[in-house]
C-alpha cells in the first residue's frame, strides 16, 4: 500500500514523506517479522540453537532499520540488513539439508518454499548492492511471486498441524493401550493373589 503509492495518493495527496518513511520502516519491520517466522517454522530453537542466536540479531537488525528510517544511515542499515539475510540463508543449509532428509513432506515443503524465497529476494538484495540493476520487471515480479510461497508456507503449516494431531492421537492409544495392559496384570495379580 505504501509502497506501491496508493499511501500517498489516498491519505496523504499533500506529503509524500510520511508513506515514503511507512515504506522505510515498513522493510525493517517485514525483516524482523521474517526472522521471527523463519526461527519458528525451522524450528531453531530445537534444530540450530547456533543460528537461534543470528536471527534474533536480524530482528533486532530489522528493528534498527525501522528505527533509521528517520536518520540519513537508512542506506547503510539496509545493506547491513540483506547482507545479514543472505548471510542466514547461507547458514541455513544445513538445517534445510537436515529437515529435508528427516521431516517428512512438511518438512520438504518448509525447505522448498524458503529457497524459493531466497530465489525470490536475491535479485532486490543483489539490485540494493548495485551488483545487479533494479529492473521495474524485478520490482513488480515480487510481490507476485510471493504469493505461490505463502500458499505452500499455509499447506506447510497446515500438514505440521496435522503430523503434532497424529502424533498427539498416537500418544493417547499407546496411553491407553499401555492403561488397559496395566489393568490385565493388575486382574492377573489379584487372581493369582486370592488363588494363593
Amino acid at each position: 500500500f505504501a509502497a506501491d503509492g496508493l499511501a500517498s495518493q489516498f491519505l496523504f495527496p499533500r506529503d509524500g514523506t510520511v508513506p515514503l518513511l511507512a515504506t522505510k520502516a515498513l522493510v525493517g519491520l517485514q525483516w524482523a517479522c521474517a526472522s521471527l517466522f523463519v526461527i519458528c517454522l525451522l524450528q531453531l530453537r530445537e534444530r540450530a540453537p547456533y543460528l537461534l542466536g543470528y536471527y534474533r540479531g536480524l530482528m533486532l537488525m530489522g528493528l534498527a532499520v525501522a528505527l533509521s528510517s528517520l536518520s540519513d544511515h537508512y542506506g547503510t542499515a539496509v545493506c547491513v540488513l540483506y547482507i545479514g539475510v543472505l548471510l542466514g540463508q547461507l547458514l541455513s543449509i544445513p538445517v534445510y539439508l537436515h529437515l529435508w532428509r528427516t521431516g517428512g513432506a512438511s518438512g520438504r515443503l518448509v525447505v522448498a518454499s524458503l529457497s524459493l524465497y531466497c530465489l525470490i529476494i536475491l535479485p532486490g538484495c543483489l539490485g540494493a548492492f548495485g551488483l545487479l540493476p533494479l529492473s521495474l520487471v524485478t520490482m513488480q515480479s515480487a510481490p507476485l511471486l510471493d504469493l505461490p510461497l505463502m500458499l505452500t508456507l499455509h499447506l506447510t503449516i497446515v500438514l505440521r498441524v496435522r503430523e503434532v494431531e497424529s502424533e498427539r492421537k498416537r500418544e493417547r492409544q499407546q496411553a491407553c493401550e499401555a492403561m488397559a495392559s496395566s489393568q490385565r496384570e493388575r486382574r492377573a495379580f489379584e487372581e493369582q493373589s486370592r488363588l494363593l
